[in-house]
């Protein structure tokens, strides 16, 4: 069976994929993880890869304390067990990486598949890397075509922020097909059909597509019962879906994060330190910020390990950003500083917040007209990025290997890179007005990695009165963020019309990332002054 034959066969309708979820009656194992779907490991020791299997699952549902432990155990049954040395997720970078590093010397005992994954494993999400992914992705799909797991590695090649995402549902529903109770495929296939800025601002208005989503959800519901990443997952979706006229979406959020608590207090998930921040995200969405501060403010009470402590800290500056309060933002960045000298953290949980919370600052000074305590920010974090660096002793590629590390991208620990530094650099001098050193920037960043940043050439148009220019180079940029200066080129230029719905989009956006708090009440003003 050929390649391109498989690819025709597999394209087939999102009605078809909805039919093909609410209809299919298997009775199989949630999550299924059977030799009849997965291609087998070349590991010797079951024991191992049951432990294996068991970590797996638990990470997918967001249980990484336990899937840590079941990594660990499968390791100390397999120490060389390849894709348990590639998947762990370990916090200690310089452990991590010599898992890996462990992972490519043992190649040579390893199974066709384990060597093509973890190439596809290691390489980065641009847009020259989903490229490589997808001929890797290939070669799996041509290897084992009557296996579930080609066609996953396959569907994640694909950006699922922009129109490219579209081209991942088919193999999603291929590996459906293989096997109907796949949770895995099922929740790749709910977040790249209704996942993402872009289809939450379509759910909102469009009632159809929305209409659609609520019906599957339902169905998915039932067929995952005690599926934690089904069940948040769709209430996640549901929060997104918010649209300020419709309070049942609000409601049905809230039901299906009742019940991740039921399945919490059933089962004694380390998840329940998320829901706490997921309900709170629900109460920042509809205008309820004080008592959405005072529950992220609580959940630091009650954490398991210094690093989910540290993402509680990160998680309350966010929502400070999205509720449009620097002040109160600043202020609890402080209050972590502070924290942090008195606290039991190891060095490099102290170096890795360090850099988080100034990388921080130097944002939210920059977007406050504050120039100089933006410019002495950017400076502190890029010194702890460098003393970061130096303790994990990192070579060559830096900042590919500090985003091959599991852990939370809002902490922004991982911009610890030379990369990431002058990326920042050149964001934080455009904000402040020093426009001349941000081309110089620009141009060494253009030289050193072969890559121009061109949306910050479009900002900085703009925000230098060229606006036309601006919007042009912008133009076909659909990040909320970005779509903030095109909005004010649009008025600008005159066109307060073309500008509303724009802002609109903005103002609706989840909340969420840093780029996204930082824009969202901002659009709302502008909105009402149009």
């Amino acid at each position: 069976m050929t390649f391109n034959y498989l690819m025709k066969n597999i394209f087939i309708t999102a009605f078809s994929v909805m039919l093909l979820l609410v209809c299919s009656c298997a009775k199989k194992q949630e999550n299924s993880e059977t030799k009849n779907h997965n291609i087998p490991l070349s590991s010797n020791n079951p024991k191992a890869i049951t432990f294996f299997r068991a970590a797996e699952n638990h990470k997918f549902n967001q249980e990484y304390i336990e899937a840590k432990e079941d990594y660990r155990s499968a390791l100390r049954l397999d120490p060389n067990m390849i894709l348990a040395l590639t998947e762990i997720n370990e916090d200690n970078i310089n452990v991590a990486l010599e898992y890996r590093r462990k992972a490519v010397r043992n190649l040579k005992n390893s199974n066709e598949f384990e060597r093509i994954f973890v190439e596809w494993d290691t390489i980065a999400n641009s847009n020259e890397g989903r490229i490589k992914k997808r001929e890797l992705s290939k070669k799996v799909i041509e290897l084992h075509p009557e296996k579930i797991n080609g066609y996953l590695m396959m569907g994640q090649s694909f950006n699922n922020w922009n129109e490219e995402s579209k081209e991942a549902i088919p193999f999603f529903t291929k590996a459906l097909e293989i096997d109907p109770q796949n949770a895995k495929a099922t929740d790749n296939y709910l977040r790249y059909t209704y996942g993402g800025s872009r289809r939450s601002a379509r759910l909102k208005n469009d009632f159809d597509f929305y209409n659609q989503f609520d019906l599957e959800a339902k169905s998915l519901a039932e067929k995952f019962p005690k599926s934690l990443r089904i069940q948040s997952r769709i209430a996640e979706i549901y929060r997104n879906t918010y649209n300020f006229s419709d309070e049942s979406r609000i409601q049905k959020t809230l039901s299906f994060y009742n019940k991740c608590q039921e399945i919490v207090n059933e089962t004694g998930s380390s998840f329940k330190n998320n829901l706490l921040t997921s309900i709170a995200r629900v109460n920042l969405l509809t205008g309820d910020s004080d008592k959405a501060i005072n529950m992220l403010e609580t959940s630091l009470k009650d954490y398991e390990g210094n690093s989910q402590l540290i993402s509680k800290y990160f998680r309350l500056f966010l929502a400070h950003l999205y509720n449009g309060n620097y002040l109160g933002a600043i202020k609890s960045i402080d209050n972590f500083d502070n924290f942090l000298e008195s606290s039991d953290f190891t060095k490099e949980e102290l170096l890795k917040s360090r850099v988080g919370l100034n990388n921080f600052k130097a944002i939210i000074y920059a977007h406050a007209n504050q120039k100089d305590r933006a410019l002495k920010s950017l400076d502190i974090y890029k010194k702890h990025s460098d003393s970061l660096v130096k303790f994990y002793n990192l070579k060559g590629d830096i900042h590919q290997q500090l985003r091959s590390v599991p852990g939370l991208g809002f902490v922004r620990w991982r911009e610890a890179s030379p990369r990431g530094q002058l990326w920042h650099e050149i964001w934080i001098n455009i904000m402040v007005g020093n426009f001349k050193t941000a081309e110089l920037l620009q141009d060494n960043f253009e030289k050193t990695y072969g890559l121009r940043q061109t949306h910050w050439d479009g900002v900085m148009n703009i925000l230098q009165g060229n606006s036309e220019k601006g919007y042009n180079i912008l133009e076909r940029n659909t990040y909320g963020y970005m779509q903030y200066f095109k909005s004010q080129a649009l008025i600008s230029l005159g066109e307060k019309e073309k500008a509303k719905p724009v802002l609109d989009s903005i103002r609706q956006l989840p909340e969420g990332s840093i780029f996204n708090n930082l824009v969202v009440k901002r659009a709302a003003n502008l909105y009402n002054q149009l």
